[in-house]
């Protein structure tokens, strides 16, 4: 498998695992404002945010049968920056400029490992 592939199915698997991570918090954030367990306000979002997180640890591991573990791991960094901008976007957290400043250091440094 070419590492353009390798790399550009690394980067789909943050993006799903970042996406995960939004639906857990609409999840908790629909139980914390008086939802229950069984609302499904919680539900939904709590299931889709698992049955991604569980699909993508497959894929993950299907990708590291063609890639080095501590490359892949370098890339799924993303996660830093995807994260908290999905989180600006859906959610309206504030982002510093010392948070971007940060980013672009996790990009640098994400370059260097994969390009080395």
């Amino acid at each position: 498998m070419s590492p353009l592939l390798i790399n550009s199915l690394l980067v789909l698997l943050c993006i799903g695992i970042s996406s995960a991570q939004v639906l857990m918090k609409i999840a908790a954030s629909s139980y914390r404002s008086g939802g229950s367990l069984f609302d499904t306000h919680f539900l939904v979002p709590f299931l889709a945010g698992l049955a991604l997180s569980s699909s993508l640890q497959l894929a993950w591991t299907w990708v590291l049968q063609f890639a080095p573990l501590g490359r892949s791991y370098a890339v799924l960094s993303l996660a830093f920056i995807l994260v908290p901008l999905l989180s600006w976007w859906h959610f309206g957290e504030v982002l510093s400029m010392r948070y971007m400043l940060g980013c672009l250091f996790v990009i640098l440094g994400i370059c260097i490992v994969t390009t080395s």
